[in-house]
This record gives structure tokens, sequence and C-alpha cells, in this order.
């Protein structure tokens, strides 16, 4: 079988933070019948009640694990500055020869750094720590 690669792995991770964050996203009620049931029931301010639907965004993570106390958009935000360095890391770059080559060193280590996130992940391979 063959090994995922270290550019694989970081964009499952990826793709599975981006799909946790937008389930908290969806799940906030929007409908204003919702939102006065939610409110009458708890007995808060239509402010209160958005404040308590920001503050609970909480989601199970396909791995199992909890995403607690991440604002979904922040979430998203980093899942897309993880891919803006990981597009990075495979552009081809137009530099001098020995700027490019520091350039590719620090973007490697980068995307290693990125990878230690999720090192607790059974596909995440040793090999691939700075």
């Amino acid at each position: 079988m063959r090994r995922m690669t270290l550019i694989e792995f970081l964009e499952a991770r990826i793709a599975e933070d981006e799909a946790a964050a937008q389930a908290v996203e969806q799940s906030a009620p929007s409908d204003p019948e919702l939102r006065a049931a939610h409110q009458d029931q708890l007995g808060h301010s239509d402010a209160e009640l958005t404040a308590w639907w920001k503050r609970r965004e909480t989601a199970l993570h396909p791995t199992g694990t909890w995403m607690v106390g991440v604002s979904p958009r922040r979430a998203l935000a980093e899942c897309e500055a993880k891919r803006a360095i990981i597009g990075m890391h495979d552009a081809e770059l137009d530099l001098p020869e020995q700027r490019r080559a520091g350039l590719e060193d620090g973007l490697r280590i980068a995307v290693r750094a990125l990878a230690l996130t999720y090192a607790n992940h059974p596909d995440y391979d040793e090999e691939w720590r700075p």
C-alpha cells in the first residue's frame, strides 16, 4: 500500500477541519421563529442568544476529537492560510538560485510544522517531524 505524502496528509486534515467548521457554522439557528423558540426556552435576549451560539461553536471532528471554543470562521481562515502555505511550497519560484533555495527550505520547514498539529493522527508519519 502506498504511503500518503506529507502534502496529501495535510490536505486531508485541512478538508476535515473545514468540514467540521462548516457543520458548526450551519448549525446556528438563523430562522427567526427558531431563534424565538430558543430565546423563550432559554429566557435570554436575542443578543445573549447570539453570543451563546457563537461561544457554543463545538463540533465533533471526523477523527473523533472535539473542536471546542474555535470560531468556525477562524477555523475556515486557518484552513485557507494552511492551503496558501502548501501552495507556496508547491509553486515554482522564479527567484535567483540562492534566494530560492532558502525560501524552499523555509517552506519545507513550515509545511512540516503545520503537520505537527495533527501528530496524534494515525496517518501522521514521524519522519515528517521537523
